[in-house]
């Protein structure tokens, strides 16, 4: 008697919460949801800037991900089944007709399906038991869920574009998504229609290089290399135009410039960023092969970066910031090379360079026209013009530190070996210390100079005074120390 008393209680509240919505008037929701839609849409290509930038993880992505999709569905969905409201008295009394009919048939059709299939007097099942059960079935149902919720959302976002293909976001929505689910192609095809709309959308430009190397089967197409090196010349230091270049270096057996690019990214690269596992394994794969000692290039690297970062003034960062707010290629030229091949493209980027430097021959006194020519000779591979550019640079001003502090980084690169350093570098950061005797970067230096030629002192007394200035948490300070011990070892 008890199992029909609840049985009852549950009936009761499923007509209810039945016909209770039915009883109440509908009203619009358009607008709203329109709204949720755009505000979804939004977040999903936030999340996927996130992603890009290291700020989350692969799981957390996927998650947040599939969550916004699902309410995108939804209130796309909401959009395309709105009715219209019925007139009044024949929307009350065709509810109230529906509400009857429902409170009679729902526990009509309940009892005789359980008078059928039920069995009250089953032993129940305990509930440990059915644990491993219930989340198979649940982790199951979850994954076709997600692959459908996905596929609805490629489709609906395809019929969107039918309508109005000029939605940029739209495309570049679809293009990720293609590019998440791995269609490769579909995601460059994607890309390329929404760079033909906003070709300066140097992130955008980075995925379609990315769509089109893995369209390939990773191998980067000299396509795919131009468009990354395109994103280079208006974005120094893009993580992923850094790693493709150098997987490309590595294609063409290039080991030593492939680490060189791969180190200074694992560097900047954040310890929990999503792309830093397949990072390391292929700066060991290329250890391997190439027999590198990658760990005096990487704490090279990791000295150089913290010495700059503590070294510059409040005046050098703000030159810092202007020099990532020059422009990169113009809107037309980028426009201009969607239809090259590969190899016009690269003429392009030269014939852009090459117009930079006949421009400085007419204006020899632009600084920062100079700097700019020796960023774009060093992302061209062309050391010996770099050098030239930014000595141009020095010669015109002497006395800003920010400009001569750059030509000695020209004159040793990242990655060169100390023993390969060039005899114009020592006069550079002498005149770096003359106009600034605590200059961290140049002290650095100038102590490594002193140690090659055998001042030992010199070398100790400007290291030691480094650690002092840099103070006890510097994330340098354990190669400088180690720079030490080595001396007090040699003495001994």
């Amino acid at each position: 008697m008890l199992f029909w008393v609840i049985a009852g209680i549950f009936t009761l509240g499923a007509v209810l919460s039945i016909i209770w919505p039915i009883l109440k008037e509908r009203t619009g929701n358009e607008d709203r949801s329109s709204f949720n839609l755009q505000v979804y849409s939004d977040q999903l290509a936030e999340l996927e800037r996130d992603y890009q930038q290291g700020r989350i993880g692969n799981q957390d992505k996927d998650s947040a991900r599939l969550e916004i999709q699902r309410r995108i569905l939804t209130s796309a969905k909401e959009i395309d089944e709105k009715g219209t409201k019925d007139g009044e008295s024949n929307g009350s009394f065709t509810r109230m007709l529906m509400a009857v009919l429902l409170a009679f048939l729902i526990p009509s059709f309940a009892l005789g399906t359980y008078i059928s299939v039920g069995k009250p007097n089953l032993p129940s099942q305990p509930f440990k038991s059915r644990v491993p059960q219930a989340n198979s079935q649940t982790a199951s149902q979850n994954t076709k869920d997600q692959h459908a919720g996905i596929n609805d959302m490629i489709s609906s976002l395809r019929a969107k574009l039918e309508s109005d293909p000029k939605d940029i976001k739209s495309w570049e929505l679809l293009g990720k998504t293609y590019l998440m689910q791995k269609q490769y192609s579909e995601a460059a095809e994607t890309l390329q229609r929404a760079l033909q709309l906003t070709p300066d959308n140097l992130s955008m430009r980075a995925a379609f290089g990315e769509a089109l190397t893995l369209a390939a089967n990773g191998v980067v197409t000299e396509k795919s290399e131009s468009e990354f090196k395109l994103v280079e010349l208006g974005i120094p230091g893009d993580p992923r135009a850094q790693f493709y270049l150098g997987l490309a270096e590595y294609q063409r057996s290039n080991l030593t410039n492939a680490l060189k690019r791969w180190i200074a990214l694992e560097v900047d690269t954040p310890a929990d960023a999503p792309w830093r596992t397949m990072l390391e394994k292929r700066i060991q794969k290329a250890q391997k092969e190439s027999n590198i000692d990658v760990s005096a290039l990487k704490l090279g690297e990791m000295t150089k970066r913290s010495i700059r970062k503590n070294d510059e003034s409040p005046a050098e960062r703000v030159n810092s910031q202007a020099k990532k707010n020059l422009p990169g290629p113009s809107k037309n030229q980028v426009d201009a090379a969607q239809s090259m091949t590969a190899e016009d493209r690269q003429t392009m980027i030269r014939s852009m360079v090459q117009r930079l430097a006949n421009r400085l021959s007419e204006t020899p006194d632009d600084i920062e026209g100079w700097l700019r020519l020796g960023r774009s000779y060093t992302v061209l591979k062309q050391p010996k013009d770099a050098i030239s550019a930014y000595g141009r640079a020095a010669n015109i001003a002497p006395g800003r530190v920010d400009v001569q502090i750059q030509y000695a980084r020209s004159l040793f690169p990242d990655g060169t070996p100390e023993s390969q350093i060039p005899s114009s570098f020592k006069p550079v950061i002498e005149n770096i210390l003359q106009l600034q005797p605590n200059h961290p970067e140049a002290m650095y230096y100038r102590g490594i100079l002193a140690n090659l030629e055998g001042n030992e002192q010199l070398a100790k007394e400007l290291w030691s005074r480094l650690l002092e200035i840099m103070g006890p948490n510097a994330p340098a300070r354990k190669s400088i120390e180690k720079r030490l011990n080595s001396l007090k070892a040699q003495n001994n």
